[in-house]
């Protein structure tokens, strides 16, 4: 509620995020944030915003606060009550991430798996294309019976899995840092 509250306000004013940044001291991707609902402005911010927006700090939040001696503890009951929603988003959304990244990873080392002895049977020695043949009235036949993928492919099946394994493992430690 904050965020589309920050984002029509600002609109309404016909400001850009870089203004409104650039009045604020902060960088565009601070209100981006915002607007976005990935972070939410402190107390100091949360005022300067609702004066700048011609608003007051209750309205901006999406309530309208009696005005009191309370309300600057109201309001920071408010601004605590929105972050703690926002660090669970963004647990749930790292939990989710982390199980993402453990699955491609196991599907990744499943198919470096299963295309490995395809690679490796031509420096075994064994035959990559069994052959076998039969009898025609003008004489052996030979035919293909069974075959092997390709090594070009077999490669990049196996290029394509540790990239993927590559990706799973930078988005799992990026979960973890973040």
């Amino acid at each position: 509620m904050l965020g589309k509250n920050i984002k029509a306000l600002r609109l309404s004013k016909g400001l850009s995020q870089q203004a409104l940044a650039e009045q604020l001291h902060v960088v565009r991707q601070t209100v981006s944030k915002w607007e976005s609902g990935l972070s939410v402005p402190d107390a100091d911010l949360l005022i300067r915003l609702s004066q700048l927006l011609g608003v007051t700090p209750g309205e901006l939040l999406g309530q309208e606060l009696e005005p009191s001696a309370e309300s600057a503890e109201q309001l920071a009951k408010r601004l605590a009550e929105l972050g703690e929603l926002l660090a669970t988003r963004t647990r749930r959304l790292r939990r989710t991430m982390r199980a993402l990244a453990a699955l491609l990873l196991v599907a990744s080392l499943l198919l470096l798996l299963w295309a490995a002895p395809s690679l490796l049977a031509p420096l075994s020695g064994a035959p990559s294309l069994p052959e076998g043949a039969i009898g025609g009235a003008d004489g052996p036949t030979d035919i293909l019976v069974w075959s092997r993928p390709t090594a070009a492919g077999t490669a990049a099946a196996i290029i394509g899995a540790i990239a993927a394994a590559a990706g799973a493992v930078l988005l799992l430690v990026k979960s973890r840092r973040s």
